[in-house]
Order: structure tokens, then sequence, then C-alpha cells
């Protein structure tokens, strides 16, 4: 079977592709797009099977895509960070749906109802939504890239990010330092409530907090021990969500 990607991370399509290429050895990889209206312009020419479609995009996003496109010979799978989109994703007649870190059970979980011709086992919109939601975070995984392969991690086992150039570093509960090629911001956007940005060069773990030093520099100390600085603007919300979580 042949099969596009079409993410405007690189990052994400190179680690999307490790992944196939170890776990599903008869899926092959025809185009890699950041751009969906490269993908178009050669769909028709490669004739792949499936769409691995990454929804939020710059100048086309993955619905306006399906908008341009004959559904009906290919298997669509939308691929996003964001559960709000998944809803959406299935009025227009996407197979299936997987969540940024990719999990490769559900990847294989996918590949094998596509080589079968079954349906996804989707059951009604409320149980979609209701299965997304309980998506827990010491469950949850995420995708490091760098330049020597592929990371997998915990999500839960990461005290925090710090940016590093243009991309970031993950210090681990294990006192690891990876360099991960994605930026703060990306990772921002896929690791959810449990971390907070604290300053534009710190995205820590709320869970691993230790104490708050409320000097002139506000520092919050780990559990690892680090200091990491509390930017003065967000000091505020630093604390309510502190308060919150003291609170349950």
């Amino acid at each position: 079977m042949k099969a596009f990607i079409i993410d405007d991370e690189s990052d994400s399509i190179y680690a999307l592709e490790l992944i196939v290429k170890e776990y599903v050895r008869d899926l092959e990889i025809v185009g890699k797009y950041t751009n969906a209206f490269d993908a178009l312009a050669e769909l028709d020419q490669l004739n792949p099977e499936i769409i691995f479609l990454d929804i939020n995009m710059p100048q086309m996003d993955g619905f306006e895509f399906v908008k341009k496109i004959n559904t009906q010979k290919l298997h669509i799978v939308f691929i996003s960070a964001y559960d709000e989109y998944a809803i959406k994703g299935f009025k227009f007649d996407a197979f299936d749906y997987l969540l940024k870190p990719i999990n490769i059970d559900e990847l294989l979980g996918t590949i094998h109802r596509i080589k079968s011709g079954k349906s996804p086992d989707m059951g009604s919109i409320q149980e979609l939504k209701n299965t997304l939601s309980k998506r827990k975070l010491e469950d949850e995984k995420i995708t490091i890239t760098t330049p020597e392969g592929l990371n997998i991690l915990k999500i839960s086992e990461i005290v925090y990010f710090t940016s590093f150039k243009k991309f970031s570093k993950v210090i681990t509960t294990k006192n690891e330092e990876i360099f991960n090629s994605k930026s703060l911001k990306e990772i921002e956007d896929i690791v959810g409530g449990s971390f907070f940005r604290v300053h534009n060069s710190y995205l820590i773990n709320l869970q691993y907090i230790k104490m708050i030093e409320k000097s002139d520099k506000w520092e919050i100390v780990m559990d690892n021990g680090d200091k990491i600085p509390t930017a003065r603007g967000r000091k505020k919300e630093l604390n309510s969500i502190i308060s919150r979580i003291i609170s349950h």
C-alpha cells in the first residue's frame, strides 16, 4: 500500500515516517509534504491509498484539502494535537483520527482496519468525545526527534522543557537531558494542561513543583532541585493554578 503524509511540521513527518518504516513494513510513503497544495498537485500521479493528514496547517488546512479531492478510493486519517478537531474530522468522512504524539498501537489498529476493509469502531459521537476526554496524561507519550533518531518518552517522566536556540531540551525525572527538534510552542500545544509556560524559555510539569521562592526573582524549585525563573506576567496565573491544585 502507498501513503502520503501531509503536515506543515517537517519533524512530525519524520517521526511518523520512522514509525511506519519500523512497524508497517508493507506501507510505502510515496509522498511527504509540508504544503497541501504540493500534495494536491501530485495526488493523481502517485495514487496513494492512505493520506495521513494534519488538520491545523497554514494556507490550506486538512479540511480544505479534503474538500478538493475525491475521497471514494482514499482512506483519510486525520492527525492533530487538538482533540476538538476530532468530531469535525469524522463529519468529513475521515477513515480515522489519531492524536499527536502518535500512539503506535493506535496507528497499527488503524492500518489493520484499512487492510481488512473494516470501518473504525467509533460508536456514537458522544462515545468518541468520552474516549478523547479519558486519555490520561500519565499514559501518554511524546515523540522527541533528535539528530540521532527518535525518543519516545512518557509525558509523566518529563520534569520540564527549556528552549535551546531554535529548538528545545527535555529534562526527565532520571535527570536525562535530551535535545529536541520541536520548539517550546509546538510542545506546549501537544502536552496540554499539566504543563505551564512560566517563562518564554521554560515549560514546566506542574506535578514536579517542589516550592516557589517568592523573592525578587520568583524562582520555582523543581523536585530535581533545578530552579526555574518565572516571568513577571505569569506570576498571577501561576498562583491561581497552584491554588486550584492545592484545593483539589
